[in-house]
């Protein structure tokens, strides 16, 4: 199991009105870092497809989402996973 600590920033209040902004990513214990700043929402589709790659590549058994907000960040990050991928490499939970 890895810890992969997950924040976000869009604007909005959800992602049915609004657009992710920001993805940034650590994950524990080895402190390797994921970010994408999404200038535009064409970039979305990239941003998801390189974030699943580095989750993939930095997990060992499943991967966890902790985010200090989870009602917020996880949303928008499986919004985006469903949205763009068609499925969500952290499953269905989030940790704080």
């Amino acid at each position: 199991m890895s810890y992969i600590f997950v924040d976000c920033e869009a604007y909005g209040g959800s992602p049915a009105t609004g657009r992710l902004t920001e993805i940034g990513a650590v994950v524990y214990p080895t402190r390797e870092t994921f970010y994408r700043l999404l200038e535009s929402e064409a970039d979305e589709k990239q941003a998801f497809e390189d974030f699943e790659v580095w989750v993939a590549s930095h997990n060992v058994g499943h991967p966890v989402f902790v985010s200090d907000n989870p009602a917020f960040d996880w949303q928008w990050i499986n919004v985006g996973f469903w949205k763009h991928l068609g499925h969500n490499p952290f499953g269905h939970s989030a940790r704080r």
